[in-house]
């Protein structure tokens, strides 16, 4: 039972250790020179984007209508209730992508179903980083969830 116990142990190490922003790689070993330096960080910060970016739509389109709805439509929507709930939902949206990430490396058992052991996640972030799409989707799409908080009262 005590072997079993530590087995498991490792096991979630190692996947933490996977996603660690801090882990760094020798792209000497890699056969393509632009491998991400750090690609826990790049992993995480992709999931943590996303997130931000789903937090934030929640937060314009289906959040705000119901809190301005719920307030008796004392304040003017467009400029005063859906700048601060998009941005505060933007900011748990983000929190909420990068704590779910590491949640299902503490508690994965299948390394089918979510590969986070560093294999899985050098390659998910070598794939993210060269993707041009995504990356100029990332920058305009935080560029707006910054910005569109930023016009209102919040």
């Amino acid at each position: 039972s005590g072997q079993l116990e530590k087995m498991a142990d490792d096991d979630v190490n190692a996947r933490l250790w996977a996603l660690d922003p801090r882990r760094h790689v020798d792209r000497a070993s890699y056969s393509d020179p632009s491998m991400p330096e750090f690609p826990g960080a790049a992993l995480v910060s992709h999931v943590a984007a996303r997130s931000a970016q789903a937090g934030a739509v929640i937060g314009t389109f289906v959040w705000a209508p119901i809190s301005w709805l719920r307030g008796g439509r004392k304040l003017a929507l467009f400029s005063a209730v859906m700048p601060r709930v998009a941005a505060t939902w933007m900011l748990g949206g983000g929190l909420a992508g990068a704590g779910g990430l590491v949640a299902m490396a503490v508690v994965n058992k299948s390394p089918s179903k979510v590969p986070l052991h560093v294999a899985g996640v050098d390659d998910r972030a070598y794939r993210i980083s060269k993707n041009p799409k995504v990356e100029k989707l990332n920058d305009f799409a935080t560029a707006g969830g910054v910005g569109f908080p930023m016009t209102g009262r919040g």
